[in-house]
């Protein structure tokens, strides 16, 4: 695989999606291969944990999946994955067990999915906090299930990151026992080379509703690369013991080689 591109966690297990894509392949829209890296029982003090992995495959057993593996969320067995596989009666979302093989597809007609969050549960029917766009005024709607695909509820809202140099983004995750959405951003340095990082946190404690909301950070936090870095992009975001883990793509100095991994944040 060369590149990390989601994360949850689980209890106390860490899931990080990974994919094997060119730039040839992102141009030209095509499908690539995603791994689905499980780290059992890291996360505990003390554990040593295992690991294991999944291809993330078609019931037919197909492979090619996903023109860009983004975010990630999980709810009662099963990971919904951002594939961006294209809008109207693309599948957006592919949701998977921990074997890997996908269950189920979802359409969505409302615009490309960015990142998605599992939201709540009411009467058997699931609704995610999704994003459909970037740059400093990024759009996050409420959707739900209906067969096959994800509808609109009615609900949108906007959340404000209001720094020019960190425009793009890769990821969002909201804690549902906080009710705060966390956006990650990431600054370019001539175009090319990520080292800046920022979260912007945001306080959802109240009832969402209309389309008028707007929501600046209660908190903003910097995340920089260290001096033998010359990438460090964060692609994923989770909370374990109300401690933020990110993943994220990592090259060390001249490196063809990257050394991604999950890192623990002290803030």
């Amino acid at each position: 695989m060369t590149a990390t591109d989601a994360m949850t966690i689980v209890n106390n297990d860490i899931y990080c999606i990974c994919s094997k894509h060119d730039k040839k392949s992102v141009v030209n829209k095509m499908k690539y291969p995603v791994v689905m890296h499980k780290f059992y029982n890291y996360l505990p003090e003390g554990s040593s944990g295992k690991t294991d992995y999944s291809v993330v495959t078609t019931s037919a057993g197909s492979k090619i999946i996903a023109r860009h593996s983004n975010s990630i969320t999980y709810h009662n067995h099963l990971f919904y994955m951002v594939t961006r596989n294209g809008t109207g009666s693309e599948n957006q979302i592919m949701a998977f067990g921990s074997d890997g093989v996908i269950t189920n597809k979802y359409t969505y007609a409302g615009g490309e999915i960015a990142t998605i969050n599992f939201y709540k549960e009411v009467d058997g029917v699931l609704y995610f906090l999704i994003s459909t766009g970037g740059g400093d005024k990024v759009p996050y709607k409420i959707v739900k299930i209906s067969a096959s695909k994800l509808v609109s509820t009615g609900v949108s809202f906007h959340v404000i990151a209001p720094d020019n140099d960190y425009s793009e983004g890769n990821d969002s995750y909201y804690d549902l026992a906080t009710k705060q959405l966390y956006v990650t951003k990431f600054k370019r340095i001539d175009d090319t080379i990520v080292k800046n990082n920022r979260i912007y946190q945001y306080d959802f404690d109240r009832t969402l509703s209309g389309s008028s909301l707007s929501f600046n950070a209660k908190r903003v936090l910097q995340i920089d690369s260290n001096d033998d870095e010359t990438k460090f992009e964060i692609e994923g975001l989770a909370i374990y013991d109300n401690k933020k883990y990110v993943c994220a793509n990592v090259v060390i100095g001249n490196a063809t080689d990257g050394s991604d991994g999950i890192f623990k944040l002290y803030v």
